[in-house]
């Protein structure tokens, strides 16, 4: 029985995908709307890399607000998701 590994793992969001400006809109968006102030997109960006329930603490500490953010930057996110994505460059010839 040959047990090699037939898979390879790839981290899209980052790695193979650029999704920076993405994200940033998404969070400018979700707390502009929420919370209706302009946050640095220095420190809209300092957690990327945690979990988005995390991210959105830092602007918050009340529960429904905190979940009104998440949800508004899930939409926003989703609906313009397809339009603000693309591979890094030698991504398609890698795979």
């Amino acid at each position: 029985m040959d047990n090699t590994c037939k898979a390879v793992l790839f981290d899209l969001d980052g790695t193979l995908i650029d999704t920076y400006q993405l994200i940033l809109e998404s969070f400018r968006h979700a707390t502009r709307k929420v919370l209706g102030r302009v946050i640095p997109d220095e420190q809209l960006m300092v957690k990327v890399g945690q979990p988005l329930s995390t991210q959105i603490w830092d602007w918050t500490d009340d529960q429904e607000v905190h979940d009104e953010i998440l949800t508004v930057y899930r939409e926003f996110n989703h609906a313009v998701h397809d339009d603000m994505v693309s591979t890094f460059s030698g991504v398609p010839q890698i795979l």
